[in-house]
């Protein structure tokens, strides 16, 4: 993901792929492929992996006999959902109890609507990545979500990360009455060390009796990613049997535990280069993809979800069944949705010769169809933008989504599917300049607040589609975004300008956003002005930064904001700052959490010994131990892709289940940033 050094960083930003690489088998290994896939294995004897021999594929359809009759149009708009700030972690105002599991709340005390008309109910699931990369030579471009041709990147842990891998071992052993503390720990190391001994303590830790502990280790395997966790989860996702309890405590497991299997399966999946380890993998996720499978529809949705990460030399077996999800409306919408997500994942990633036009008209006329569900509406415009992108498919694709950006009565629906028109347009085809862009000039030009709030952040997602593919938008984005920044009275969408003029590094707007970095109106407007000056200029966005943090809470996303900008710029001026924030006999409960968690954005050992001295402080509540933890599992990760990258690929804020947003009571995969 990051390649930083103290002095001075470059980024390598990497969001979507398929790993050509395993590590050499072990005896372990060997034993379990002799009983699940003799033939995949001795096709490999060579070495070579060339996909699925004799898989004849024409490519996928939507046209399954027997469709059920379209359900009525609601009869008023849907209500927004009310969804956990998940980023950053806030803390409480007053320190916490330690309560029973049952009752136990994580620090999260304020939840935020998730305003169909705000595009920062999109973006906070994206900045973090994005704020962690520069603009880089086109020679080297860098990749954003989508970016299906890269593979996925050689996962290896470098010896920062196993030296605090180590040292998180070592803790391990004296937090036994730490649960939040312990599912960190588990994380943080899956996440920084490659060590062995980290296999063995997941699989201990699974059978913890606290059940953050054991959700914890379910995802610390599959961010592992070693081939001996594929046995345990599958069996955790499949719930109860006599396997069970030999890697449970309980003869039963309760469902959030089995979507944080399939989570986790789906992250061994990306990774595995083995066709027979897949089909393994595959087998239970595809059948909780059936419908009453579970109780409820959260484990259901994650299967849909881990079934995108597998590869495109996979779609003959999968994605067949993920569009009968689709297509059968008996299916709860939610499931139906991340199926959709998931097909144009596995799509996107393939050569457009062998993807049926007809999925394409599909999903267009599902997204333009009144009878509908929202949910699957929304998942469409964000499959088109991803699948449009190859030449014989974007015109179906694009036509489709101008018409609802313009028509649908849902706005979440309208809002997603201009993101999904920025991916569109940074196409090189004819169409992205006759028809997509201009669309996205003329709503910045004259549409409502929010409108061009989402026309601005959806041409930055435009710009950074774009330098991947070694292009630039024409020059009359960046100009027109600038005047819009000058002259639009709403804080919020002149946010959205803001930060798409310092992705595309466009001079002329410098003396705009200093201005807009010391504004005394909106906070978010300052945290993202801030971010777009340490893309542009440096050395102002430096002096600006401290002024602003010092107006900023620190118990606020913007504060996270600003550190993150800030730390991969200039490292030891947000650790001289927030060493002092820590030292200071005032610094508040709230203060201290936020300096735990941004400490995390420094690369490199500087902020380690801070960050251990914290870990070592008697406090009465876990949460500073906490986000201390999750800040050193962030530095041990150090240049490698991020491991929630793929899940928040794709990610639809507006309805994806609490095990993918976080919850006021737990957190959730995507925001464990």
């Amino acid at each position: 993901m990051c390649h930083q050094q103290t002095t001075s960083q470059s980024y390598d930003f990497v969001y979507a792929g398929r790993d050509s690489f395993m590590r050499q088998p072990t005896l372990l290994l060997t034993a379990f492929l002799s009983i699940c896939t003799a033939a995949p294995l001795a096709a490999q004897a060579g070495g070579s992996v060339s996909g699925k021999d004799g898989r004849g594929y024409i490519g996928p359809t939507d046209t399954v006999p027997g469709e059920e009759t379209p359900t009525a149009p609601p009869t008023s708009p849907p209500t927004p959902r009310t969804i956990p700030w998940t980023h950053p972690w806030i803390p409480p105002t007053a320190p916490p109890t330690s309560p029973p599991p049952e009752t136990f709340r994580s620090p999260q005390p304020y939840r935020v609507v998730a305003d169909p008309g705000d595009w920062q109910s999109w973006w906070r699931f994206q900045r973090w990545l994005a704020l962690e990369s520069t603009s880089l030579p086109l020679a080297n471009p860098l990749t954003t979500p989508g970016a299906g041709s890269h593979p996925l990147p050689t996962l290896k842990a470098h010896p920062l990360g196993n030296a605090i891998g180590k040292g998180l071992e070592e803790r391990w052993a004296s937090a036994d009455d730490k649960p939040l503390v312990r599912s960190e720990i588990l994380i943080a190391l899956a996440r920084s060390s490659d060590s062995p001994s980290v296999s063995s303590l997941l699989r201990n830790a699974l059978k913890d009796e606290d059940f953050r502990v054991a959700e914890g280790a379910a995802v610390a395997m599959g961010i592992l990613g070693k081939p001996h966790g594929i046995p345990t989860l599958s069996l955790l996702l499949e719930g109860k049997g006599k396997g069970l309890q030999s890697v449970y405590s309980k003869s039963e497991a309760p469902e959030r535990l089995q979507a944080f299997a399939a989570y986790g399966l789906g992250l061994i999946a990306e990774k595995t280069r083995y066709p027979g380890l897949r089909d393994t993998i595959a087998a239970p996720l595809l059948r909780g993809l059936k419908r009453g499978a579970f109780s409820s529809d959260e484990p259901a949705v994650a299967c849909a979800a881990a079934l995108g990460l597998f590869p495109f030399e996979d779609s003959p077996e999968l994605l067949p069944p993920l569009l009968q999800c689709i297509q059968n409306k008996r299916n709860p919408a939610t499931v139906r949705a991340m199926s959709v997500l998931s097909c144009a994942k596995i799509l996107g990633v393939g050569n457009y010769s062998a993807i049926s036009q007809s999925t394409a008209t599909s999903f267009r006329k599902r997204l333009l169809s009144s009878s509908e569900k929202s949910e699957v509406r929304q998942a469409c415009a964000l499959a088109l933008g991803r699948i449009g992108k190859f030449p014989t498919l974007i015109q179906i694709s694009s036509s489709g989504l101008l018409e609802a950006r313009k028509t649908d009565s849902d706005p979440r629906v309208r809002n997603l599917a201009a993101i999904a028109l920025g991916e569109l347009a940074a196409s090189p085809s004819p169409v992205a300049q006759t028809a997509i862009l201009p669309s996205l000039l003329e709503d910045l030009k004259n549409g409502t607040d929010r409108d061009r709030a989402w026309a601005a952040i959806s041409l930055a997602w435009a710009h950074l589609h774009s330098i991947e593919a070694s292009r630039l938008l024409p020059q009359t984005v960046p100009k027109r975004l600038l005047q819009y920044l000058d002259s639009d009275p709403n804080q919020s969408s002149q946010a959205a300008a803001a930060l798409a003029l310092g992705f595309m590094e466009f001079q002329p707007a410098l003396p705009s956003l200093q201005a807009a970095s010391l504004s005394q109106g909106s906070t978010i407007l300052r945290a993202e002005t801030l971010a777009a000056l340490s893309l542009l200029a440096p050395s102002t966005a430096q002096d600006n930064h401290l002024e602003a943090l010092d107006s900023l809470e620190p118990g606020t996303e913007a504060f996270q904001v600003a550190c993150a900008s800030l730390g991969a710029k200039n490292p030891q001026q947000l650790h001289s700052y927030l060493s002092s924030l820590l030292a200071k006999d005032s610094a508040q409960f709230q203060s201290r959490f936020a300096a735990a968690l941004a400490l995390g954005w420094i690369q490199g050992p500087l902020a380690i010994p801070t960050l251990e001295g914290l870990l070592e402080e008697d406090v009465p509540q876990d949460t500073i131990h906490a986000a201390a933890i999750r800040s050193l599992g962030r530095i041990g990760e150090g240049s490698q892709r991020r491991w929630n990258a793929s899940y928040l690929d794709l990610l639809n804020p507006f309805w994806a289940p609490p095990t993918l947003l976080g919850s006021p009571s737990l957190p959730g995969i995507c925001e464990r940033i």
